[in-house]
């Protein structure tokens, strides 16, 4: 058999992968979601800013990053409480001139800090998704499809 004329691979230990590993086994432990669960609904990345607001006190919580029929991804400044109900409002403009205040109830199912420093990532589930509400959902997503 001839040698190779290519390097043998090296093998390392790298700790930050690592420990990236060990806290995405464990966000997916704590937030008890099966697979089919995680991807029942597909995501949609959100090329233009939608605020979302917390209803109750009307203050801003941050940006979607992404958003699908079963939930939003968003960025925020601080850290969202896991598995706490929220009534949020999302703020939509889309490019097409849509524009409009979606009230929906949402569930925190995970957060953790982006990598970004003194930004957060969290994941909410929409429960109770009224069909006026699904419907602009899905314009959102067949909009960023399209």
């Amino acid at each position: 058999m001839a040698a190779s004329p290519y390097p043998a691979p090296t093998v390392r230990y790298d700790p930050v992968i690592t420990k990236i590993i060990g806290l995405t086994r464990r966000l997916m432990i704590e937030n008890d979601w099966s697979e089919n669960e995680r991807r029942e609904y597909e995501r949609y990345s959100v090329m233009f800013y939608l605020e979302v607001r917390d209803q109750e006190s009307d203050s801003s919580l941050g940006q979607i990053l992404d958003i699908g029929m079963g939930g939003l991804r968003l960025l925020s400044d601080k850290p969202m409480p896991v598995n706490a109900r929220f009534h949020l409002v999302l703020d939509i403009s889309l490019e097409s001139g849509k524009k409009g205040e979606l009230p929906v109830e949402a569930t925190s199912v995970w957060s953790q800090e982006d990598d970004n420093p003194g930004s957060y990532v969290t994941g909410f589930q929409f429960s109770n998704l009224s069909p006026q509400a699904a419907q602009f959902i899905q314009a959102i997503i067949d909009e960023l499809d399209g």
